[in-house]
């Protein structure tokens, strides 16, 4: 076992990504972490509001749903933007990956 570094309060959802990475919410943004080395790898911002859901895909693209009522995906590791997906009429609580892929 690897110990994380870093602030772990308020951790409210984890996420495994397939690169050795692992995504927390925490204090309503997301952090990344090294499962390789237990380095904190960034935080990742862009919501307006606390982020509430976290979904990672096999790809390493990484969702996070927010109170801002927005998706914000990323390409994995390094954070990058790609877009965001609006349209939702409240807070987003929960995202799931199918097996093909789709995003709920």
């Amino acid at each position: 076992p690897r110990e994380l570094r870093g602030d772990w309060r308020n951790v409210e959802r984890l996420a495994l990504g397939p690169n050795e990475t692992m995504y927390a919410l925490c204090d309503g943004m997301v952090r990344v972490w090294s499962t390789r080395d237990g380095k904190l790898l960034g935080i990742l911002g862009g919501h307006f509001a606390k982020v509430l859901s976290l979904a990672v895909a096999e790809d390493s693209t990484l969702y996070s749903g927010s109170f801002d009522r927005t998706v914000r995906v990323r390409r994995g590791q390094n954070g990058n933007h790609l877009r965001t997906l609006t349209g939702h009429t409240g807070g987003v609580y929960a995202l799931a990956i199918g097996a093909n892929g789709n995003v709920f």
